[in-house]
Parts: structure tokens; sequence; C-alpha cells
């Protein structure tokens, strides 16, 4: 069991992860949340232990998103409506200010690496994913894929240098073809995931033993909700991340 401190911007850390709890009255975080509380994958990694153990539900997160600085959160866009995210639009990797007045009566859970150089590494990621996305026109909000991956529990592929050139590729902006598409759509704790994943990928070549990346959440596939994405950073990722705090941006 933990108590959470609320921090203010200035206290948050390059690489920090921010789950995003459920806000009032939002009709796409609430079925977010009702599906992953009814997901396969999650009920089998011990939904009811963990709470007990951690006194978090964490089907009550619907959103994560990357702190790169003080003052500026990157996540894979949520969408402006539900017109937009039904119709699977997006603007791929976008920045914003934690003083945002759109992201007032927000909280988060604040995650932290313990390893700062993991955490250097997949901030220096998220920017090239950022870089990549910014020349593209093709970028959409993965909902389906989450949707997908909620119902039949594929997590994707696993980290690999080729998928890693696939992804990026995708977001420089290939071109559909029918019945298919090539867009970048990741989905919030995709993208989050991803660059964490690919900075372990990362680590892991230059080490003696070339582990592979699972050391860091117990999965070398990205493609994993917000739920499971918070139990695994507690459980599989433990000696790896840390909760520091809860966070506010009206106290930014």
């Amino acid at each position: 069991m933990f108590t959470t401190k609320l921090l203010r911007a200035s206290q948050l850390q390059e690489a920090d992860i921010l789950l995003k709890y459920i806000p009032a009255g939002s009709f796409i975080s609430n079925a977010i949340g009702l599906g992953q509380a009814f997901e396969g994958t999650i009920k089998r990694h011990g939904l009811s232990e963990f709470e007990a153990t951690y006194g978090i539900d964490p089907t009550r997160f619907s959103h994560a998103a990357l702190v790169m600085g003080p003052d500026e959160i990157f996540e894979f866009d949520e969408g402006s409506g539900i017109l937009d995210i039904m119709k699977f639009k997006g603007a791929g990797v976008v920045n914003s200010s934690t003083r945002d007045p759109s992201r007032a009566g927000n909280s988060y859970l604040v995650i932290r690496s313990r390893n700062r150089e993991l955490a250097r590494r997949a901030w220096r990621k998220a920017l090239t994913v950022k870089s990549f996305a910014a020349t593209s026109k093709t970028a959409s909000y993965g909902l389906r894929k989450l949707a997908i991956r909620t119902i039949f529990g594929y997590k994707g592929p696993s980290m690999s240098d080729q998928h890693i050139r696939e992804e990026l590729a995708k977001l420089r902006g290939e071109e559909s073809e029918w019945g298919m598409t090539h867009r970048a759509n990741f989905f919030c704790s995709h993208f989050v995931t991803f660059v964490y994943l690919w900075a372990a990928h990362e680590m892991s070549k230059l080490s003696a033993g070339g582990q592979g990346c699972e050391w860091l959440l117990g999965i070398d596939q990205c493609r994993i909700s917000p739920a499971e994405l918070c139990m695994r950073l507690f459980r599989e990722g433990g000696g790896n991340f840390e909760c520091v705090g809860g966070f506010a941006p009206s106290l930014a």
C-alpha cells in the first residue's frame, strides 16, 4: 500500500510517466475504463490481488502520457472529440504545457524510472517519434488497436530492430492501400510503452548478457492498455520504476 503526495510541475522529471484518472463526465474515458475492467488479460494478471496489494484500481486510468520537461507533456493524440476518435483522426505525437487550461480538473499518478539512463534514452526516443510524426499527415489515434488488444489480447509484435524500423517508416507516412492502412496509429499507453521498450531494447544490446527488453516490464510487446501498463509498472517493473506522487495541473 502507498500514499501519494501531490507534486508541482517543477517537481516533474523528464520521462516521468503520467497515468490519467478517468475524468468525470468523459464518455470515451469511461468506456475505456469499463473495457479494461472486463479485459481477460487484466483479470489473469491478478486484478483483485493487485488492488489488495497496492490500493489502486488500474482500470481507473484511461490515458498515459510522458513528461518531457517541467512544463511539457508528450502524448499520442486522444482526438479533439468523439467524432474525431471514431474516425480515427489524430495529430500523432502532440506536446502541450502542464499549465494548459484544458487539463484543469484532471489528475494523474506519476511513475518515475529509477534508472536515469533508461529515462534519458526513453526521452530521446519520444523526441525521435515526435520528429518523425511531424513530417507525416497520416497519423491517427489507435483506438481500433486498443479495442483489438482489449478483446483478443494481442499485444503486437515483439520489440526488435525490424519492428522499430517499420514503426518509424509508418510515422514518416506511407501510402494507404485499399482495405488496409500503413498509418502510424499508436494509442496513448502504446506510445509510452513503445519508447520505453525501445530504450530498454537498445540498452540490452549494449550489455554483456544481451537479455532482451523483457527485464523492464516482463514483456517485449508494447501494445498494452493503460490498466496493464499500470500493473506492470508496479509489479514487473518494481525494480525499475517507482510511484513518486500525484499531479494535478491546477497546482502547476
